[in-house]
């Protein structure tokens, strides 16, 4: 569970690498920010802003998701396989076939909320904030591949990196209406 935390961490830019090596990760810039207006995390423009920042990480399943792929309705293996051609054609480096799954996997049950379900509970270990977004909901459909999700009609067409502004406004907005 630490290994996964400190992953979240430095994936949503929250925390970087430390100076030496006994400093391990140290909390960053990005941190600062979010603790001065929403040390609990509490508010949803955080979470739009943490998104954006995983969405605009070069190089990562979500940049590549949430700006390259443009399928509407898939299952998990076709996302998987998807993304491992996009990897093969433009990473120096291309994602093996088990490391392709295993990001695509991490990255819906981050994003694909259930049908029907609008509470997360916070004693479920499984649920992730990024679900709250709505980005991404399972598909119920029985005709539809077992497994398969569907992207929210609310995404946008603009690519992730036009929306950091956006983002840093949603939190201002939000910080406001607590005060």
């Amino acid at each position: 569970m630490v290994e996964s935390l400190g992953f979240w961490l430095k994936a949503t830019g929250l925390a970087r690498d430390g100076d030496d090596a006994r400093s391990g990760r140290v909390p960053s810039e990005i941190a600062d920010l979010v603790s001065s207006y929403d040390p609990y995390c509490e508010l949803p423009g955080t979470w739009w802003f943490l998104h954006l920042v995983l969405a605009t990480r070069e190089g990562t399943v979500w940049s590549w998701f949430f700006n390259d792929h443009s399928d509407r309705i898939f299952d998990r293996a076709s996302c998987a396989e998807a993304f491992l051609q996009f990897t093969r054609a433009k990473a120096l480096r291309p994602a093996s076939d088990a490391m392709a799954l295993k990001d695509v996997s991490c990255l819906l049950s981050a994003y694909a909320a259930r049908p029907g379900v609008d509470v997360v509970d916070p004693d479920d270990v499984g649920a992730c904030p990024f679900r709250e977004l709505g980005l991404i909901v399972r598909h119920q459909d029985h005709r539809q591949p077992v497994g398969a999700v569907q992207l929210a009609e609310q995404r946008h067409d603009l690519p992730a990196r036009a929306r950091v502004e956006v983002a840093g406004r949603l939190i201002a907005q939000e910080d406001r209406r607590a005060i």
